[in-house]
């Protein structure tokens, strides 16, 4: 009778709550901090958003579109960003669980609001970007449908990537390159620098333009890249169809020189690699960190899990993965 008499008291409380300052003081104090972030960030990045509370959660809308949603749990946080904002971070948010529509951040882990700033932007993008020609009502409900309410989500890049075409960069990625280990240097140095170019944006953006970096830097080849002078820099800056970002140009001209250093010493890059397998993930993050440029936690991560030398790219119940075993991923020894 007591936990009914709570149940009820509590969905009063919500059902009275107006405003996202009341919804969140419904919580412990480590979890409002929690909330009180997501909400700063998400305001930070869209301050012309409008905000309310919707489906029992804070709601943010931004040129009358859904932009994201939030909640406070017992052990988490769920975010919304359907469907683009999942599909599109599908690879990233891979390691978390998720729901309907949501994915669930830990409250006894960091919670990544790097990423949650990142997904923000990418909605705001589309909202800035979606078409203003006037179309079929009906047509324009339907479509937004999706977004008006959270809905059911894969629950790992697995599973997300199995909804797709097999034509789809997603998909090709996930079933012939994600995991596998790459004997090639000059192709482990592009892994390196789209994983560089990747952070801040969505992998979907870095699988959509990597032909582009492809003949932009030389099919990645480790020797010309190291030779880049400022005219090259000049002409990546200028490219469109890459990722413009001066640090991350210079990080891969850097890191090329790197490499070859390492050439030198060890034979190859690969054999480097080698040479310090296996470690942990904080192990690899300080050898990245000490030993090349823009080579962050999340970078070293999914450079080292999308050549083999850490776990996690597959989960093991999907078709892709006995593949991936045949192919003797660094892991696996």
């Amino acid at each position: 009778m007591i936990l009914l008499l709570s149940i009820l008291n509590l969905k009063h409380l919500l059902v009275s709550m107006k405003t996202v300052e009341e919804y969140i003081k419904t919580f412990p104090a480590s979890v409002q901090t929690e909330l009180k972030k997501i909400r700063s960030l998400i305001l930070a990045e869209v301050p012309e958003a409008d905000e309310s509370l919707n489906y029992g959660m804070p709601a943010y809308k931004y040129k009358v579109k859904p932009l994201v949603y939030f909640a406070g749990y017992k052990n988490h946080i769920g975010f919304y960003a359907t469907p683009q904002g999942h599909e599109a971070f599908a690879k990233e948010l891979a390691k978390y669980k998720q729901g309907k529509g949501s994915v669930q951040f830990p409250l006894d882990q960091p919670i990544p609001y790097e990423l949650i700033t990142q997904m923000v932007q990418f909605k705001r993008a589309l909202a800035d970007t979606a078409p203003t020609k006037k179309t079929n009502a009906k047509k324009v409900a339907k479509k937004a449908a999706p977004e008006n309410k959270p809905t059911l989500a894969p629950n790992n890049y697995c599973e997300f990537s199995a909804t797709l075409e097999k034509t789809h960069v997603h998909r090709v990625y996930h079933d012939t390159a994600y995991g596998f280990p790459i004997h090639n240097d000059d192709e482990l140095f592009c892994r390196l620098v789209l994983e560089i170019n990747q952070a801040g944006l969505s992998w979907t953006t870095i699988l959509n333009k990597q032909e582009n970096f492809r003949s932009a830097y030389h099919q990645f080849n480790i020797k010309k890249v190291a030779a880049y002078k400022e005219k090259d820099l000049a002409r990546l800056m200028a490219d469109a169809g890459i990722i413009r970002n001066r640090l991350k140009i210079e990080a891969a001209v850097h890191n090329a020189n790197i490499i070859l250093v390492l050439q030198k010493e060890h034979g190859s890059f690969e054999n480097w690699l080698n040479l310090h397998h296996p470690k942990s993930k904080l192990e690899w993050m300080k050898l990245f960190k000490k030993t090349f440029k823009f080579t962050g936690g999340e970078i070293v991560n999914e450079f080292l899990m999308s050549t083999g030398y850490l776990p996690g790219a597959h989960q093991k119940d999907c078709p892709i993965y006995k593949k991936l075993v045949k192919a003797k991923p660094a892991f696996l020894k």
